[in-house]
């Protein structure tokens, strides 16, 4: 019983976690901004914020992987300068994209027919993409240890602080809205290194062994991630190139609205990835867990489709009235490509965790290709329409490629096919059944 309410506990602050960061901006702040600031201005935003996220976390992904795996390796003395090496080390690596966005604003708003308003946005959110790396970063550590109700908490102060994005666009235009970013990701950074002051506010800051080990994963880590997450951010970006920023409002409302029915499974993934944190070999499940866990994926994602498709037309009412018109012919599409997304965020745990982090960077390159293809040939002709038919296809190539990947080594492998569950392992089948 005490560990069936100790999974509960995890798995309600990880998913409180997941709600606050991705629920309260995309079904609160994003409809408000929607109704104020009209389709083009709306647009304008959306168009900033994606060549931001098209970076998103990818710098610092790589030094996450690599303090998952290998921080419950080190002995209680070390693992503080190896969180602060990370620290370091995310800090230098995302850097040179700040810079990046703060000196070629001018030049990336020429992509767009010289959209004055990306010029004002870029340099701020610029910012704000190099304080969310550190925050990122800083916030591991509660995830190995399973402190995610810290996690939860500096969240949603930034979640909280974010909505002065409203009274700072009325008093400074749409620049105010990126200054909030800005402001309210400090005050999560402050947050989160106040909650382990012992850990980061010391010296040294920096380990030549520690960043040398975590030289070894970050590559396949972080260009993966940034192949795989960029993907997410393409349609709106190639939308925008060949279309005005009012047709890239409608298409958000739906696709962002639609993107919540794959956050249970991204809490999901989460939460299993910590789990498995004290684990070391695949061998350590037998062929039975496998299959049960393949078969949980497609139930899982089967009720993300059919739920999603159900409340479509009221989410869309509620939330993106002004938009809603246009947007809810895109709905079914978009609802179904954030369902098949479920597949690969459930089996990245066990491939990240148990395979070759190389092969990450393939399955990510299959992903860019399979969403790149459809969007060139889709968008300039098709529109809004083009770009949700070609997020679908991109979903379900990458959902097929992740599955047999995850079949053939873990539900197919030789050397889980024989082997009982040893002893010390049954409780983490226990666990994985009741995720």
């Amino acid at each position: 019983m005490s560990r069936i309410l100790r999974l509960s506990r995890y798995a309600s602050w990880n998913a409180a976690d997941q709600v606050i960061t991705l629920g309260v901006p995309r079904l609160i702040l994003f409809p408000i901004l929607g109704a104020m600031l009209g389709e083009d201005t709306f647009g304008t935003f959306v168009i900033a914020l994606g060549l931001i996220n098209i970076v998103g976390l990818s710098p610092s992904n790589g030094l996450v992987g690599y303090i998952i795996r290998d921080l419950v390796k080190q002995d209680d003395s070390s693992q503080p300068l190896l969180l602060r090496t990370s620290l370091t080390l995310s800090l230098a690596t995302t850097l040179p994209f700040t810079l990046f966005f703060i000196f070629g604003a001018q030049q990336l708003s020429g992509l767009y027919q010289n959209n004055a308003g990306l010029m004002r946005l870029l340099p701020w959110l610029g910012a704000y993409l190099l304080l969310t790396n550190i925050v990122e970063t800083s916030l591991t550590m509660q995830r190995v240890r399973r402190n995610f109700h810290i996690s939860a908490l500096v969240h949603t102060l930034q979640s909280a602080v974010l909505f002065s994005a409203i009274p700072l666009y009325r008093a400074w235009g749409e620049q105010g809205i990126a200054i909030a970013y800005v402001i309210a990701t400090t005050a999560a950074l402050i947050a989160s290194i106040s909650s382990e002051r012992s850990t980061y506010l010391r010296t040294p800051i920096y380990a030549g062994r520690f960043a040398k080990a975590a030289m070894r994963v970050w590559p396949a880590f972080s260009i993966s991630a940034f192949i795989s997450l960029s993907a997410g951010y393409l349609d709106r970006l190639v939308l925008g190139y060949w279309w005005s920023p009012a047709v890239v409002a409608p298409f958000f409302a739906a696709v962002s609205t639609a993107s919540m029915f794959a956050v249970p499974g991204v809490q999901a993934s989460n939460l299993m990835l910590s789990m498995l944190g004290k684990f070391e070999r695949k061998d350590q499940f037998d062929r039975r867990f496998y299959s049960r866990y393949a078969w949980f994926i497609g139930a899982w994602t089967m009720m993300a489709f059919i739920v999603g498709v159900f409340l479509g037309s009221p989410i869309l009412t509620l939330l993106y009235p002004r938009y809603v018109e246009q947007a809810l012919p895109l709905w079914s599409y978009a609802v179904a490509a954030f369902a098949l997304s479920n597949v690969p965020m459930l089996c990245r745990p066990f491939v990240s965790k148990f395979l070759n982090p190389n092969l990450l960077p393939a399955l990510s390159t299959i992903s860019l290709i399979a969403r790149i293809i459809p969007l060139v040939i889709l968008v300039p002709t098709g529109g809004k329409h083009g770009a949700v038919l070609a997020l679908l296809i991109g979903s379900a190539i990458t959902a097929l490629a992740w599955l047999l990947l995850y079949l053939r080594h873990f539900v197919l492998a030789v050397d889980v096919s024989r082997k009982s569950i040893p002893s010390h392992s049954k409780e983490a089948s226990k666990v994985g059944c009741q995720q």
